[in-house]
């Protein structure tokens, strides 16, 4: 097999599919970029054009998942399914069932396998189907262009999660995308979400031009008073928002600047966001930022519903 081919098998006796694919990655990070929600939204997503809208997984024998994608046109694709098995790196056994209006087949087992091949791994997924009838379904289905493309957005994943230096954050508000970006860019908004668990926004303050500047200066109970800020490179109202991140003074001393790029995308009554922050020296340092935005955008998830109930 080829790095970066992906071989798809069809027994003629079972109603099996088996799919072959090398990455060029350690289990560890493979068999985490199947499990791992934050990662899992990045690129287990099928054709261009989907978005993932929910993602929970309970990774654990006997946990349950389920994921749900929408296109452009606003329709909904929902999978969902328990874990039978559950063994990092080295693999794990799930069903699979689609939750759509006409797709209620019996669950399709599948079992996934991640071994170290030389430099990378290779990933041996195999999915037993209930009927031969129900496995001509699946392969008739555009499954292969949709894994295809999933496994190119794969790729980019590991290749960036190898590296120590930025880290992106993917995620489906249920809100328009005008509010969305005015929770960014309105003071009055910021002062309410934009800050991870456990501290308060003592004082926010933003020239929203090209060049300008923003300051924050926050608050925690135990580890004293944070001053964060930047400058601003790109705005496009709805669309880009980029600017630079430095910690000036903190309890730990300044820090480097680094750059935050946020992409949002009109989906209707959503907005797609993609949040990537880069710069950063080594891996802990990026792993600890992650951690903070995680928080961050949670209380923006909390805000955003704030708003819908108050509207």
């Amino acid at each position: 097999m080829k790095k970066a081919e992906t071989e798809i098998e069809a027994p003629e006796d079972a109603p099996l599919i088996i799919v072959r694919r090398r990455f060029r990655a350690p289990p560890e990070l493979v068999f985490r970029a199947w499990t791992d929600t934050e990662l899992l939204r990045q690129w287990w997503l099928g054709p261009e054009g989907m978005v993932m809208i929910r993602c929970e997984i309970d990774a654990r024998t006997g946990g349950t998942w389920r994921m749900e994608q929408q296109d452009r046109d606003g329709n909904v694709y929902a999978f969902y399914g328990e874990y039978l098995d559950f063994d990092p790196p080295r693999g794990f056994s799930q069903t699979f069932r689609m939750d759509m209006d006409g797709l209620r087949d019996p669950p399709i087992k599948e079992t996934l396998a991640f071994a170290e091949d030389g430099d990378g791994t290779l990933v041996t997924a195999r999915s037993l189907c209930p009927s031969m009838e129900a496995r001509t379904g699946m392969m008739a289905s555009g499954m292969e262009e949709g894994m295809n493309a999933s496994f190119a957005r794969l790729v980019d994943v590991l290749a960036s999660e190898s590296g120590a230096d930025a880290f992106t954050i993917d995620r489906v508000f249920d809100a328009p995308v005008d509010l969305v970006w005015q929770c960014f860019t309105r003071t009055e908004h910021v002062e309410r979400w934009m800050v991870p668990d456990g501290f308060e926004i003592v004082e926010q303050q933003a020239d929203l031009t090209v060049g300008g500047t923003w300051q924050t200066h926050m608050r925690h109970p135990d580890q004293g008073d944070w001053h964060v800020g930047g400058t601003y490179r790109k705005i496009d109202a709805n669309r880009w928002l980029v600017f630079t991140h430095k910690w000036t003074d903190t309890p730990n001393g300044p820090g480097d600047e680094t750059l935050v790029t946020i992409e949002f995308a009109d989906r209707g009554d959503r907005t797609h966001m993609r949040f990537t922050h880069d710069g950063f020296a080594d891996r802990s340092t990026r792993d600890g930022h992650r951690g903070g935005w995680l928080e961050t955008l949670a209380h923006l998830e909390d805000h955003l519903a704030t708003l819908a109930e108050a509207a």
